[in-house]
Formats: structure tokens, sequence, C-alpha cells
């Protein structure tokens, strides 16, 4: 917790694991993808989808500004989409990269990409 109550233990882990991982690799580039929002096109395409999934932490929403703070901060590059998943632009720019001639390394705690 920052001294006035704000909860920064998601920025703290999130922060510590990317530069932990960046320290240990030399990238060329780097980028971060995030979820801009609840509803994506699959919820047209499917009205069900995620309706199992237990709704995300107030706390971790909270400290969301402030990651996308840091990222600001070490001038790496972030992506947040409308209608998107993080999983979409993940994919569409692994594919390109590859497509390109890159290698590609994903970093991901998410257990469904």
């Amino acid at each position: 917790m920052s001294s006035n109550g704000q909860p920064t233990n998601g920025v703290f882990t999130f922060a510590n694991s990317l530069l932990t991982f960046l320290n240990q690799n030399n990238y060329f580039d780097v980028r971060v993808a995030f979820d801009k929002g609840k509803k994506t096109f699959r919820h047209q395409i499917y009205s069900e989808y995620k309706a199992g999934r237990s709704k995300t932490p107030d706390e971790l929403i909270a400290q969301l500004p402030l990651v996308r703070e840091f990222m600001d901060a070490t001038g790496i590059g972030y992506l947040e989409l409308d209608d998107y998943e993080a999983d979409d632009i993940v994919g569409s720019f692994a594919i390109k990269a590859v497509e390109e001639g890159f290698k590609v390394d994903i970093l991901s705690s998410d257990k469904d990409l």
C-alpha cells in the first residue's frame, strides 16, 4: 500500500516480473498489451462468453492507471484497443513479427492465452 492507502501489490508484481525478464534477455523491441474493456467482439458473437469468470478485483482495477504510468516512465510501448482482448493484440503482433522474420517470446500469466 502507498502512504495514502492505494494498493500497489499488482503494480509491484507486474513491474518486478517485467523488469526481471527484460534484464535476463536482450530484446530488440518489447511491447505490452492490456485489455481495455469488459466487452469484446466475442461477446457479440456469443453472449455467454466468459459468463463463468469471476469479476476482476477492484483492488487490481484501481492499480491499472499506475501500471500505465509505469509503462510511460520506462518508455515501453503498450497497446489496448476497444473490442479486443490483450490476447488478440499479442497474437496479431506475434504472427506479424514472425512473418517478418523476428523471433517472438511471449510473457504472460494469462492461463488461457
